[in-house]
């Protein structure tokens, strides 16, 4: 998410910002899908062999309920990278018109 001077002073952030960058640069796109894939741990990517690693020294070491919580903290974080990827390539920025105001903060009240 980005932001400038201004939002920061005000507390409003604008997504719009963020919408299709993956179409107009898809270089930058490809390689951020790339990273964020890497980290959610899919197969033919170096994230799944770093976590099965890990997941496997955890298990042998007896650390069974430390496995189970480090599994359900790789589905949840997989599931906000997926969130990231829909922003980047999949959303207009029409989708973000409605805001919320709380305080001196705006709230894009479209996905949260």
């Amino acid at each position: 998410m980005m932001a400038n001077s201004k939002s920061l002073l005000t507390g409003s952030v604008n997504r719009s910002v963020n919408t299709r960058k993956g179409k107009s640069n898809p270089l930058l796109g490809l390689s951020l899908a790339i990273c964020l894939f890497s980290m959610a741990g899919i197969p033919p990517l170096i994230g799944l062999f770093a976590k099965q690693m890990v997941l496997y020294s955890s298990t042998h070491g007896g650390y069974y309920f430390l496995s189970i919580i480090a599994i359900l903290v790789s589905v949840i974080s997989a599931s906000y990278y997926l969130k990231i990827l829909r922003v980047i390539y999949f959303d207009t920025p029409d989708q973000f018109t409605e805001t919320v105001s709380t305080d001196n903060t705006r709230i894009l009240s479209r996905y949260y």
